[in-house]
Order: C-alpha cells, then structure tokens, then sequence
C-alpha cells in the first residue's frame, strides 16, 4: 500500500513538472522568436556582437537590439516586424539605457525605476522606462533617445 502511494506521488510529481515546465517554455517561444528575429535583422544589415535585446510596445510593436557594425561603432536597430521598418543610431550619439534610467531617477526621483527598452515612437529613437510609484502603480516615463528630453509619462497603471 505505501509503495503504491509512493509511485503514485512519483507520477504526480513527474507530471506536475513536465506540465510546468511545457507551459513556462511555450510562454518563452514568442520572446524568443522575436530576438531571433531582429538579430537576423541586424546579421543583414552587417551588424555583429548583439549584445543587448529590448521589446517595446507602444502604438506599435518594436523589437530592438545593440551591435557593432563593421567598423566596430556600437549602433542600436531598431525592427518594426509588420511593417519590416528599420531604424538604426549609433550608441555614442544617443542616449544609454544607463543614461535613460538616471534621467528618469533625477526627474522623478520618488519612483523605483524597474527597466528601460528602446524602440521608435514616430519619428525617433524612444527609451520607455518603466517605474513603480510610492503607492504601487506602475508608469512609464518616455525620453527621446536622440536628445534626451523627456517626451510623455504615463502614470497610474
């Protein structure tokens, strides 16, 4: 009787973290698919050791990434996957995600800065840092990438 607890909760167990692990990894696929899919964005345009992967969304979906071109100049891209629109910039003209997260602490500095993706808003590079307040709201507060000037903050969430 008890060996036969023992293997039932075996089973249980087993089946238990195989189906955990199924469903972790499905949810993993799409944000795989996209790094993927802008690093071979960034392979076309010549573009190599992507180093970091940003997923922004906004009025659009974005996917972007930092890399060296061929001459070893950092350059962020920038992919807009429905539409195949690339943007590109390089990363000593442009503000920095550490850059874009110190503006963000010194404008608000009640906030707990969470992260800072890139993407494009319109007509320019566009840092989306998101921030939790003092009562627990999530918010998100934009620069412009290209000069640094804070651009929207949306409070509240």
């Amino acid at each position: 009787m008890k060996k036969r607890f023992l293997y039932i909760l075996i089973a249980i167990l087993t089946l238990y973290i195989v189906l955990t692990n199924n469903v972790y990894f499905s949810s993993q696929k799409p944000l795989i698919d996209a790094e993927d899919a802008v690093s071979q964005v960034a392979q076309d345009h010549k573009l190599s050791d992507i180093k970091d992967f940003y997923l922004f969304t906004k009025d659009e979906t974005w996917y972007s990434v930092r890399a060296e071109n061929e001459e070893g100049r950092e350059v962020y891209l920038t992919y807009q996957p429905d539409s195949q629109t690339v943007h590109t910039g390089f990363v000593d003209e442009m503000v920095t995600e550490e850059n874009a997260i110190a503006l963000t602490q010194n404008e608000l500095p009640e906030v707990e800065v969470k992260e800072a993706r890139l993407g494009f808003d319109e007509k320019f590079f566009v840092w989306e840092v998101s921030f939790v307040d003092k009562d627990g709201n999530l918010g998100y507060h934009y620069i412009n990438a290209t000069n640094g000037t804070w651009y929207e903050t949306i409070n509240n969430l």
